[in-house]
């Protein structure tokens, strides 16, 4: 048996990345993603111990297992081996990981900065490949941990204080204090500026209330590479450490047929080299997404890489209210900033973060060490984890949350069924537990109204953590979505608008009354034919295989 001849193997961290690789570079090399860290702290614990110099404990990621194992086989019949993950400090701590994992020497010439992603950046980035950089690993882990340190502080006195299962991180905590605070004033004359990540989030939130997080997706797509005229490459330059600027030479309308809408006006924005601010900025009564990451410039906090998934999670957890005006705190907002601001409110300030932030930078420029640091925040971290808990009394024990009774009554021994929340959402349960392990999925009613019989919306979290949306009268009214409704309502009918996400690409805002004029040949149109095709088909399927075994 002929054996196949060796090839030099690429190892990447997204599978985006690993495709543009393969179409860029041909079958000469083998592009395999990893789909990012493949050992990590553990999700249930701190995974740090101060008792052994803060050395971190890595697990294997769950569901990695046989990736791993087969990335082991492949690093070893490769004929040469490339690590080309984000040319950033993660990127570099991924590298570092997979040079351990695999037995690749570090001081090889391993890895690859792809700055940008076209045949010929991708051949240089190749050619010019270098050593790992050890001063950026430390760097990431010294952030890494900094903020699992800080974290995991804070949870077991938030138990005792508030309830069990709490979690905030300090920037979740800065952004409270912000809300908090927040004054209503007029909005800034801005003047244009270079484009950068920060500067495009501001303005896409601003301009064309696209979220922070959405612009960094849609950027990390351009960057990735996209389909045009038959060609494939990236569009822009790597993206969260230097202004951003085109990899080509063609222009926004040359490439209006092949961009999706959002991608479009922030492939404009670059090609132009200036954010086009727009002149009309209304003032707000409540702090928006522009406004906080704008006031978190202001105090010189580092917030495009952690603002958006920390907001997300501020709301998913019930710390804030979200609406089309903007935030508003929750009953438990308030109460966990008022326990956590007496005792951490100076060392977890906007003014901690600036400092924290030059303490990580100086470990990436050699200048301290990443054990300096952690010791430096954690000494007085830990006195003050010890004065809160005292203020507390003796053997301060984790309160139950709250019981909130629901309507619903357990079809198995009765009681009134209570709300709880995991970490999917909301859920209903037997308070009668342990005996009774009884669960439903809590069926939330929302202000949105059904664009067939005018009832109230109503979501409810499924065994497969989708949210079904369907009206308060289904089956009887048999209107349905997995789509997200919004507070705004069509412009064109008054119907409640909804919001279709994919995973390639930034979500499609559409009216939900399928006869509106704003639906006449609407691409979404054909996307939820398929879905409820697909949807029915499912049914029969388990509908077919409950008949099966009710007759076995």
């Amino acid at each position: 048996m002929t054996k196949q001849p060796l090839k030099t193997l690429i190892l990447t961290d997204t599978a985006a990345k690993a495709r543009a690789l393969r179409r860029l570079l041909g079958r000469a090399f083998t592009v395999t993603s990893t789909d990012g860290f493949l050992r990590n702290l553990p999700k249930t614990q701190s995974g740090i111990d101060p008792e052994n110099n803060f050395e971190p404990k890595l697990i294997t990621v769950r569901g990695k297992a046989e990736l791993l194992k087969q990335l082991r086989r492949d690093t070893v019949n490769a004929l040469r081996i490339y690590i080309a993950t984000e040319p950033c400090a993660e990127g570099e701590a991924l590298a570092a990981q997979y040079c351990e994992l695999f037995g690749i020497n570090p001081l090889s010439k391993c890895r690859v900065e792809l700055r940008s992603l076209t045949k010929e950046d991708i051949r240089q980035a190749i050619d010019n490949a270098r050593a790992l950089n050890p001063r950026a690993v430390e760097k990431y882990w010294t952030r890494r941990l900094l903020r699992r340190l800080l974290t995991y502080s804070l949870n077991p006195y938030l138990w005792c204080a508030v309830y069990r299962g709490l979690s905030i991180n300090p920037m979740q905590l800065l952004l409270l204090r912000l809300i908090s605070r927040f004054e209503p004033t007029e909005p800034p004359t801005l003047e244009p500026t270079p484009v950068t990540l920060k500067t495009l989030q501001l303005w896409a939130a601003r301009d064309l209330n696209y979220s922070a997080g959405r612009v960094v997706l849609i950027a990390q797509q351009l960057y990735e590479g996209l389909t045009f005229d038959k060609n494939f490459s990236g569009l822009i330059k790597y993206f969260r450490s230097k202004p951003l600027e085109p990899t080509t030479q063609l222009a926004p309308e040359e490439l209006r047929e092949s961009l999706t809408p959002h991608q479009l006006k922030v492939y404009e924005a670059i090609w132009e080299g200036k954010i086009p601010w727009s002149t009309e900025a209304r003032p707000t009564d409540r702090p928006t997404d522009f406004t906080l990451m704008l006031e978190l410039e202001r105090r010189g906090v580092n917030w495009s890489d952690t603002y958006s998934p920390s907001i997300n999670m501020l709301v998913k957890g019930n710390y804030l209210e979200r609406s089309s005006e903007g935030y508003a705190m929750t009953e438990l907002g308030r109460a966990t900033l008022t326990v956590l601001d007496k005792y951490f409110g100076e060392l977890l300030s906007a003014r901690s973060f600036v400092e924290l932030n030059a303490r990580i930078k100086a470990v990436g420029n050699g200048q301290s060490t990443r054990l300096e640091v952690l010791r430096a925040t954690y000494e007085p971290l830990s006195r003050a984890y010890d004065e809160a808990m005292k203020s507390l009394g003796d053997n301060p024990k984790p309160k139950e949350p709250p019981v909130v009774e629901s309507d619903e009554i357990c079809d198995k021994c009765g009681r009134r069924m209570i709300i709880k929340r995991g970490r999917y959402g909301k859920f209903l349960a037997c308070p009668g537990y342990p005996e009774c392990k009884n669960t439903k999925p809590y069926v939330e009613v929302l202000s949105e109204l059904c664009p067939q019989c005018g009832d109230h919306l109503t979501a409810k979290i499924l065994t497969g953590r989708r949210t079904f949306y369907s009206c308060r009268r289904y089956p009887t009214c048999d209107f349905w979505t997995w789509d997200v409704p919004q507070e705004k309502v069509c412009s064109a009918c008054g119907s409640t608008m909804l919001v279709h996400a994919f995973k390639d690409r930034p979500s499609m805002l559409y009216c939900s009354n399928e006869k509106c004029s704003t639906r006449e040949n609407h691409p979404i149109n054909k996307i939820l034919e398929k879905v409820r095709r697909q949807y029915k088909e499912r049914r029969k399927k388990n509908s077919a295989r409950s008949d099966q075994g009710e007759q076995s």
